[in-house]
């Protein structure tokens, strides 16, 4: 087997990240696709960042496409919660994706965050906290 790398052209991102948002009401959905790491988790931390800022509801961090939840993208999750608690923004995150779930559990960062499989129980979640 060989493996090839190709170095990144200036200001290419090795790993595209795609950072969206939606808006249901008071509530915001960041939707996260690609993976997060090292070099893409700045860019996420500071997407949700903003949208605590706008002091809504509460923020939703969908990370249902994430394929790669570094330990840089661990670090942002606990600086997220921190950001909405002093927010005093109710902030999860949604996904059923091993590869976020599993560098969340061997941290025991999941007892920090908060993190649900689902939207319906994410939702849930939220009409107790508001």
């Amino acid at each position: 087997m060989s493996l090839t790398f190709r170095r990144p052209s200036q200001g290419e991102l090795p790993h595209p990240l795609g950072c969206t948002h939606s808006r249901n009401g008071e509530l915001l959905i960041a939707s996260v696709d690609g993976e997060i790491d090292m070099a893409t988790a700045p860019r996420f931390v500071h997407h949700v960042e903003e949208l605590l800022a706008e002091r809504r509801v509460a923020v939703i961090a969908d990370l249902t496409k994430v394929s790669f939840l570094g330990a840089a993208g661990v670090v942002g999750l606990l600086t997220l919660t921190t950001a909405a608690q002093a927010a005093d923004v109710p902030f999860c995150v949604v996904t059923d994706q091993r590869a976020v779930l599993r560098p969340l559990q061997v941290t025991a960062v999941d007892r920090v965050v908060v993190v649900h499989a689902t939207f319906e129980r994410a939702h849930a979640w939220l009409n107790d906290q508001t």
